[in-house]
């Protein structure tokens, strides 16, 4: 008899199957209140939760759901962590990567400077590699801060991911070439940040990317001619950078993607 035959399929919403399997192994993974509070408390310590502007329930023993910017689903799990312009600093730590059911984690326009842990020495990315775990996330929004270190290789395993803002930052490193991973992916932004090196080939197998705002960075060499393939493309923009033979590709872009696509070179 399969293995298959007693195994129960729905959909995730995302064109994946889901089997109850799954259901069980994300059953398993929920944190109980205790441990959510461990985990907000230290990102409260270590990202100068005292100095928010606001921070509502923070650092009292008031029930999760009163905390300032923290939306729990019917299991009491963190779905959204939503601090814009609220003034945190340091770094966020590698807790974050235990809130495996987070969908949104917006903390754009602070002073946040990177990924923390418990050995610094090795603390060279943007945002914890632990947010490979977060495998729920559409939204992850860390634009206008002050983001030191390289994108993580292990951000690629956030397959639902739809939405990067990393754009105003001071990331260095190249773009992973895992990022072609990201089948859901629409919106790519890297403006105005130290990124080096080529655009991977693999972002052509991002087939719902609408936008990507590489602009004002350090890359070069050719844009690869197979981006023409992302039929869902609105806009790419490739200004401020050492890139080579941009009219050709603006030519080649156009043509085969219709004269409404904007290539801004």
């Amino acid at each position: 008899m399969s293995q298959w035959t007693n195994t129960k399929w729905t959909g995730d919403g995302f064109g994946n199957a889901v089997s109850e399997d799954d259901d069980d192994e994300d059953s398993a993974l929920m944190q109980d209140d205790h441990q959510i509070r461990a985990c907000l408390m230290e990102m409260y310590t270590q990202m100068g939760g005292t100095e928010w502007r606001e921070k509502r329930g923070w650092n009292t023993p008031l029930a999760l759901g009163n905390w300032e910017g923290c939306t729990f689903d019917e299991d009491g799990q963190l779905i959204k962590f939503v601090m814009q312009n609220n003034n945190l600093t340091g770094k966020i730590p590698d807790c974050l990567g235990d809130f495996r059911f987070l969908e949104i984690f917006d903390v754009s326009n602070n002073y946040i400077e990177g990924a923390g842990g418990f050995d610094e020495e090795k603390a060279t990315y943007c945002v914890p590699e632990s947010v490979g775990n977060l495998v729920h996330m559409t939204d992850l929004c860390v634009q206008n801060n002050y983001l030191k270190g390289e994108i993580p290789p292990t951000l690629a395993k956030c397959k639902r991911l739809q939405i990067l803002r990393l754009e105003i930052n001071q990331i260095t490193g190249t773009i992973p070439s895992q990022f072609g991973q990201l089948g859901h992916m629409r919106v790519l932004f890297l403006v105005d940040n130290k990124i080096h090196g080529a655009i991977p080939e693999s972002l052509s197998q991002c087939k719902q990317l609408n936008y990507i705002w590489l602009n004002n960075n350090n890359m070069s060499g050719k844009v690869p001619e197979r981006l023409a393939s992302l039929r869902h493309l609105k806009c790419i923009s490739l200004e401020g950078n050492n890139f080579v033979e941009l009219r050709e590709i603006e030519v080649y872009l156009k043509e085969k993607l219709g004269e409404e696509l904007q290539v801004l070179i």
